[in-house]
């Protein structure tokens, strides 16, 4: 079984890599309803939609473009890839859409921006 850690980790805005990413997120979900009927003894489901989304991390860096980009509101294509941005690796892509922003100035740590996004991923690699 491959393992690996998030030291490798890129994100990418369209096809430019985002600065000073520290960690990244992705939650996917689907919404069931009850399909069972009288006379069944066990529950039983059907997935209607499906949800996603995440958060970004990054070391704030007000140069950088591509966070920059990243306001809320802002529907935009992304890449996130856990192992790494060669060939044939794991990612996750499609469009997102940016539900909010938020800045932490800690005294005595670097300062962070987080993005939180919905949208849903697909599965494939680099």
């Amino acid at each position: 079984m491959a393992s690996f850690t998030g030291i490798s980790g890129v994100v990418k805005i369209g096809t430019v890599s985002v600065a000073e990413v520290t960690e990244f997120s992705y939650d996917d979900s689907s919404d069931l309803v009850e399909s069972h009927a009288m006379g069944d003894t066990n529950k039983s489901y059907e997935a209607t939609f499906i949800d996603g989304g995440g958060s970004i991390t990054c070391r704030f860096d007000p140069d950088d473009a591509t966070q920059a980009s990243m306001v809320s509101g802002a529907t935009l294509a992304v890449e996130l890839q856990p192992e790494g941005s060669t060939a044939a690796m794991y990612e996750l892509a499609g469009n997102i859409v940016i539900e909010s922003t938020s800045l932490a100035v800690p005294m005595a740590d670097m300062v962070q921006k987080t993005f939180t996004y919905k949208g849903v991923l697909t599965a494939g690699t680099v």
